[in-house]
């Protein structure tokens, strides 16, 4: 019976925290003059959860405080870290350090959309 109850209160949490992010899908798209958009979906003591659209390009960029791991929901893009180019498309899984510069450019007609998680304790190593 405790077990029930456990799971039944875990249950009920999940759908209540559940409902107060925002979903990848139900975000509005960048406006027609934006080169990049940023949308928070979730955040919390150690990480952030963002949409990110690229109409253009981020120029060379470095994030002092929390390392970077970009899902490719729609588009293409290269990302270059350090002196290497990658060509990232949908469905790619891309992480970048604490600390290491990089720069994104699309490449595809349409704007390139990721899922951006902000991590500030991750270990990554290269």
């Amino acid at each position: 019976m405790k077990i029930f109850f456990v799971t039944l209160l875990l249950l009920i949490n999940a759908v209540l925290f559940a409902q107060n992010n925002k979903k990848p899908s139900n975000i509005v798209e960048i406006e027609k003059n934006d080169n990049v958009k940023t949308e928070k979906i979730y955040s919390d003591s150690t990480s952030s959860y963002y949409v990110l659209w690229i109409k253009d390009e981020i120029k060379l960029d470095k994030h002092k405080e929390h390392s970077e791991k970009l899902l490719v929901i729609e588009g293409v893009a290269k990302i270059v870290v350090g002196e290497k180019a990658f060509k990232v498309k949908v469905g790619d899984y891309f992480v970048v350090a604490k600390n290491e510069a990089h720069s994104i450019k699309t490449i595809s007609k349409t704007p390139v959309k990721f899922i951006a998680i902000r991590s500030k304790y991750d270990r990554i190593e290269h």
